[in-house]
C-alpha cells in the first residue's frame, strides 16, 4: 500500500471515529434533553401543580440542560421574595428574560444560560420553554381556584352558620334551665360554675351569627372602641398566652374588624399553641393610624414560607382550610386596613395597619 493510500485510509478512519462519536455525543444528549422534558412534567405531578414548589425543584433539571442561574422576583398575594439557584458562569452566557403573570401572583424570572439553551429550535431550548408553559399553566389553575374561592366561602359559610346557630340554640335553651334548679345542691354545683360562663358565650354566639348574617362592611357600622379590649376579648377566645401592651381607640366596624383578629390569632392558636404571643398596640397620631405588632418566637424544626402566607387554600395545618390569613387581608381592605408578615432569624408574626379615630 502506498503512503497517499495509506493516508487515506487513515483519514477516512478519522472521520468515521469522529462521525461515530458525534452520532454518540448527538443521542447521548438526545436522550438527557428528552428525559429532561419527562422529568418536568413528573415532577409537576409530584407537587400537584404548585407553582412555587415546582419552582423549586425544577432547577436540578434547568441546570442539566444549561442553565448556570436562575432568579425569579416572585410577587405572591401581597408578599414579595426574591428566589434565585446557581453560581455565575466562568464561560460566556446569554441571558433570557420571562414574565409570568396572573392575578395576584407574579413571576419575574432572569436565567443565564448557554448559547446552545439560548437557540431557538434546539431541544435545550424547548426544555425551557416547556419550563415555562408549565408555570403558565400551573398560575392559570391556581388563578381559577382563587376565582371560585367566593362561591367555596358561601357555601362554607352556610355550613358554619347552621352549626353556630345550633351551640346558640343550646347554649340558649341551656341558660334558661340553670335559673330553674330547684334544688339546693344542684344550685351550688352548678349555678356557679355556668351563671357567669354560659351568658356571656350566649351573647358571643348571637353576635357571631349576626356577623355571618352580614358579613359585608357597612359605612354606617362604625363605632369608637377601645382596640385593646376587643383583641383581649379574642385572646381569651382562644385561650392565648399572650402579653398584651398599648391601647388606642379607634372608629370602624367593630364586628368586621372581630372577624379579622380572630382569623389572624385563629392561626397562631393552631400552628404556634406552644410559643407565648407579645401584642403590641402603637397608636400613631401624625399619621392618623394605629399599628398592632403580632409576634411569636420561632419553633426549631418548623419551616416558614413567607411569600405564601396569604395564599388561599395553601395551609400546612391538616384541619385547616387555609383561608384564614387570605380572609384577614380581604376584609382588611374594606376598611383601609392592610396586613404584612415579618420576621427575623429568632421570631416572626403580623403587623396590621388601620385608620385609627376619625372625628
Amino acid at each position: 500500500m502506498s503512503g497517499a493510500e495509506l493516508t487515506g485510509w487513515l483519514v477516512l478512519s478519522l472521520l468515521l471515529f469522529l462521525t461515530a462519536a458525534f452520532s454518540g455525543y448527538y443521542l447521548r444528549r438526545t436522550r438527557q434533553l428528552s428525559h429532561a422534558l419527562t422529568e418536568l412534567h413528573q415532577l409537576n405531578q409530584q407537587v400537584e401543580h404548585d407553582a412555587l414548589q415546582f419552582y423549586r425543584h425544577a432547577w436540578a433539571i434547568l441546570h442539566q440542560v444549561g442553565v448556570y442561574t436562575i432568579a425569579a422576583k416572585i410577587k405572591w398575594f401581597g408578599e414579595e421574595k426574591t428566589i434565585q439557584f446557581g453560581e455565575l458562569p466562568t464561560q460566556k452566557s446569554v441571558l433570557l428574560y420571562q414574565q409570568i403573570d396572573h392575578g395576584e401572583m407574579a413571576l419575574d424570572i432572569v436565567l443565564q444560560v448557554s448559547r446552545r439553551a439560548a437557540r431557538a429550535g434546539t431541544l435545550a431550548n424547548l426544555v425551557l420553554e416547556t419550563f415555562f408553559a408549565i408555570l403558565e399553566r400551573d398560575l392559570m389553575l391556581k388563578e381559577h381556584q382563587v376565582s371560585a374561592t367566593q362561591k367555596r366561602l358561601e357555601r362554607y359559610q352556610l355550613f358554619v352558620q347552621h352549626e353556630i346557630k345550633n351551640i346558640a340554640q343550646f347554649i340558649d335553651l341551656l341558660n334558661a334551665q340553670v335559673v330553674k334548679i330547684e334544688r339546693d345542691e344542684d344550685k351550688i354545683r352548678l349555678a356557679d360554675r355556668l351563671k357567669k360562663t354560659l351568658p356571656v358565650m350566649a351573647e358571643r354566639a348571637q353576635k357571631t351569627i349576626q356577623s355571618m348574617k352580614n358579613p359585608t362592611f357597612n359605612p354606617q357600622a362604625r363605632q369608637h372602641f377601645a382596640l385593646e379590649a376587643l383583641v383581649q376579648q379574642v385572646i381569651q377566645m382562644y385561650g392565648l398566652n399572650c402579653k398584651l401592651l398599648g391601647q388606642a381607640l379607634i372608629q370602624t366596624d367593630r364586628e368586621l374588624f372581630l372577624e379579622v383578629l380572630k382569623n389572624v390569632l385563629g392561626n397562631f392558636r393552631d400552628h404556634q399553641s406552644e410559643s407565648d404571643l407579645t401584642i403590641f398596640i402603637k397608636d400613631n397620631p401624625r399619621p392618623n393610624q394605629v399599628e398592632i405588632q403580632i409576634h411569636s418566637r420561632k419553633v426549631p424544626g418548623v419551616s416558614l414560607q413567607p411569600e405564601r402566607m396569604f395564599e388561599p387554600f395553601w395551609t400546612t395545618s391538616h384541619s385547616g382550610l387555609g383561608l384564614g390569613l387570605f380572609l384577614a387581608r380581604e376584609l382588611l381592605k374594606k376598611i383601609d386596613g392592610e396586613i404584612q408578615f415579618q420576621q427575623t432569624t429568632q421570631h416572626f408574626g403580623f403587623i396590621i395597619r388601620l385608620p385609627k379615630t376619625v372625628d
